[in-house]
């Protein structure tokens, strides 16, 4: 069985969407038996849970949906980012993971992706003496400005080519569980560790992938492009059997680009692609870019 998390913070009802379309591609793809883990807060409505659960079960599949610890979560506010950004806190959830689900290993995926290949590719890869896989931003043509913007580059912690994104990763839960234990902390979590390291490092504005950058950088698996494609830093020629990963504004209804049309392809076999959503849609894809763009400008 694979398992694969997900987390979702849903105030506008909207941003389900591109959850239920990025599992829409992974199941379609993928021959296995998949568990889906969903960790949400009070902001996933009835209806989008009973539409995720209809995707997943048209393949036969099983989904689980965990409710977000936020009692876990008071010492998070204690973060100066935090303090004046609240609603960044839905980027602890996937800390969580290694308590809130049970087993040895897990694919997290972030929901603004699109899994173009059989996620058993990336399940398989022996993950025995490394806490996660992921892919590194430099190898995946992140431009020459884009470490100017990593902290933890500029503060010397993290090597520029070692720096990875936490949007798509392979995590050994058993080795997070005891490397976050060391040293005789034997109540000490992954989500409490991240949360130190911020507290620390006020000025780590990508939080928990800054967090999980100076916990791991150093020993984590390296792993092909083709599992986190970030097309913000490079677009092939065409389609191919690889993770898409749509981060800021490369997500628009420009159905010429064939990046676009390949969510849409997915998106229209949802039970979110009711006629009125497509408006609400493009709205939640302009929301989400100024938001990041602003906390960009305003942390720059």
């Amino acid at each position: 069985m694979i398992h694969v998390c997900y987390t979702v913070r849903d105030d506008s009802g909207r941003y389900s969407k591109f959850l239920g379309t990025s599992i829409q591609s992974l199941l379609e793809n993928t021959k296995s038996e998949v568990t889906i883990h969903v960790i949400h807060d009070s902001t996933l409505s009835h209806e989008n849970r009973k539409k995720l659960m209809s995707i997943v079960y048209r393949f036969n599949q099983e989904i689980e949906f965990h409710a977000a610890d936020f009692q876990r979560l008071e010492n998070a506010k204690r973060i100066s980012l935090i303090q004046q950004f609240p609603e960044r806190l839905t980027m602890f959830y996937r800390l969580m993971i290694p308590e809130i689900i049970d087993g040895s290993k897990v694919i997290y995926l972030d929901a603004d992706t699109i899994v173009n290949l059989d996620i058993n590719e990336l399940w398989t890869i022996d993950l025995s003496n490394y806490p996660i896989a992921a892919v590194s931003e430099m190898s995946a043509g992140a431009n020459s400005n884009a470490p100017r913007m990593w902290q933890t580059v500029q503060t010397g912690v993290v090597d520029v080519n070692d720096q990875f994104n936490a949007g798509i990763l392979l995590m050994n839960l058993d080795f997070i569980r005891k490397f976050v234990r060391g040293g005789g902390a034997e109540n000490l979590t992954l989500l409490d560790r991240c949360i130190q390291i911020l507290v620390e490092h006020p000025n780590y504005w990508l939080l928990d992938q800054d967090a999980l950058n100076t916990l791991f950088s150093k020993i984590y698996l390296k792993i092909p492009v083709k599992f986190n494609h970030m097309l913000g830093w490079h677009k092939p020629e065409s389609v191919g059997a690889e993770i898409y990963h749509y981060v800021l504004r490369t997500l628009t209804p420009d159905t010429k680009n064939q990046f676009c049309r390949l969510w849409f392809e997915y998106f229209l076999k949802t039970p979110f692609a009711a006629p009125d959503s497509f408006g609400n849609l493009f709205e939640s894809m302009a929301r989400s870019s100024r938001q990041k763009i602003d906390l960009l400008q305003n942390l720059i």
